[in-house]
């Protein structure tokens, strides 16, 4: 990308975390910026150190290919790269095009688990984001679930019956003078 591409480019609230988020991963894992060139190299995108650099200062736009790239090399899912780290679901944060948020929703809604305003329902949301098989292994794993929801609801009533039955009866033995505890 030639500065003319970028002058006076100013990163908006995703933008600006991806850059963060970039800067902060490299030095978990301990890489310089040359280290993560050739890593991103090494995976078919390549970006000079220069690029990195202005990638974590926001002085470069960072398009779906370079994010992609970044999460592999970064070891991460490109998810990561789009939101903020916090400490809390309830934490905000702000992400472009919807603005802030608590954390935990904006995560549910990146990891295709809510939908965040532009559909009814959930269902509408789902079949709009997910490939059918992914939606399809959700619908099961949801069916799954509610079946050992019953049945653990099942086990407890039964449970509940047999209790209740079997203070029923010693009520009814204490009652007709049947035991005295001593046996």
């Amino acid at each position: 990308m030639t500065s003319s591409e970028t002058r006076g480019f100013t990163p908006k609230a995703t933008g600006k975390t991806v850059a963060a988020n970039v800067k902060r991963l490299r030095m978990e894992h301990n890489l310089n910026i040359p280290e993560l060139g050739r890593k991103l190299e090494k995976n078919g995108h390549p970006l000079t150190a220069t690029s990195i650099t202005r990638l974590e200062a926001g002085r470069r736009r960072i398009d779906v290919d370079d994010l992609m790239a970044l999460a592999v090399a970064l070891g991460v899912s490109p998810v990561t790269l789009l939101l903020p780290p916090t400490n809390a679901s309830t934490d905000h944060v702000d992400v472009t095009g919807i603005g802030p948020g608590p954390a935990g929703v904006l995560w549910q809604w990146a990891l295709a688990d809510e939908e965040i305003r532009a559909y009814e329902d959930s269902d509408a949301f789902l079949r709009a984001s997910l490939p059918a098989w992914l939606l399809h292994q959700r619908q099961l794993a949801a069916m799954q679930r509610e079946v050992e929801r019953e049945k653990t609801e099942q086990i407890q009533l039964l449970l509940l019956q047999r209790l209740s039955g079997e203070t029923d009866r010693i009520l009814s033995e204490e009652l007709r003078g049947g035991t005295d505890g001593n046996d």
